[in-house]
């Protein structure tokens, strides 16, 4: 099974209706990826 990871952060930004920006992304890591691998990258 594939993992994913989703971001959401809020940018310090206004629209124009007065409400925080916030931007989304989804980074996807493969099922045998370890955290000993992710932390060497």
């Amino acid at each position: 099974m594939e993992k994913a990871l989703r971001i959401v952060w809020a940018t310090g930004e206004v629209d124009e209706n007065g409400n925080p920006v916030t931007r989304r992304q989804t980074i996807s890591v493969s099922p045998n990826a370890t955290d000993r691998i992710l932390r060497t990258r």
